[in-house]
């Protein structure tokens, strides 16, 4: 498959910018506008990447389109804050395949993933990649404030066989802080209270990676937690365990396997056959 990419829609968006540049693979930046008329391309494309910043600024047609032109090569809809909940109350695109832009670390290999996963199996999102170096088992710090979330991010964890400490609780003990790999910082919205808290773990972790994750993160919320706090990479809850495990690899450089065998809450009961590892991982207790 040719590694060459088609980008188009909104791209010159700022949720889409930097991930864009990120981008390693060849690319070719074409406004939606000129693709309307267009009979055929002068290459093969192996990947498009269709950004969307808000509900219906995309039509259907445009997606037919781009399938007949290149070959239905698959279609990543990137799609931006203002598109949050579309699934539920808009429109969805047919034949793409949606990836928020806080989901995507700006890696052609994990478009690749998705795209690969999506044709094989709606069902599968398990992190591929290379297998641990010799070193000891990651530690990963936990920062909750009440049990059920603390456990939404455990089990998470445990699907890359990842050991994790809960930080309120070591400190409620009276335990001495350990060494630790990365630490998974979990909250609401970004506000005073997150501050304090963030403030306060560096106190203590000022040299270990951070990842938040957070209900409906905006831009301006991303970039100011990065900026003032040294936020590695932000996570949209809810979650799947890929995209966790894709924002943890990138913050960490830790080389993730992904175990399919979820904890029993999160399999599919239809068919305990199946497990479903892209079901989004609820804060809501059962």
């Amino acid at each position: 498959m040719s590694k060459h990419v088609l980008i188009t829609g909104q791209f010159w968006d700022t949720e889409f910018a930097d991930l864009i540049n990120q981008l390693s693979a060849p690319t070719t930046l074409i406004p939606c506008e000129r693709l309307e008329g267009l009979q055929e391309f002068d290459r093969e494309f192996g990947l498009v990447i269709l950004a969307q910043n808000r509900r219906e600024s995309v039509s259907q047609k445009l997606v037919d389109q781009i399938a007949a032109l290149t070959n239905s090569a698959p279609i990543i809809n990137l799609l931006g804050s203002l598109c949050e909940g579309q699934e539920r109350s808009g429109t969805p695109l047919q034949n793409t395949i949606p990836v928020y832009w806080h989901q995507w670390q700006g890696r052609f290999d994990q478009l690749i993933e998705y795209a690969s996963q999506a044709k094989s199996n709606p069902l599968h999102t398990g992190f591929v990649s290379l297998e641990f170096l010799e070193r000891p088992q990651p530690r990963i710090g936990i920062s909750a404030l009440c049990e059920t979330q603390k456990m939404m991010l455990d089990d998470g964890l445990r699907a890359f066989d990842l050991d994790s400490v809960w930080l309120e609780q070591s400190v409620w003990n009276g335990m001495e802080p350990e060494p630790l790999d990365a630490i998974c910082i979990d909250c609401d919205s970004h506000n005073e209270n997150l501050a304090q808290r963030l403030t306060l773990i560096n106190q203590e972790y000022s040299n270990v990676p951070k990842l938040l994750v957070m209900n409906f993160p905006r831009k301006d919320e991303v970039e100011t937690v990065k900026r003032q706090f040294g936020i590695a990479a932000v996570v949209s809850k809810p979650f799947s365990v890929s995209q966790l495990g894709h924002a943890l690899s990138a913050a960490t450089g830790i080389e993730l396997v992904y175990e399919p065998a979820l904890p029993e809450r999160f399999r599919d009961r239809s068919n305990p056959k199946v497990e479903v590892a892209n079901k989004p991982l609820s804060p809501t207790p059962k």
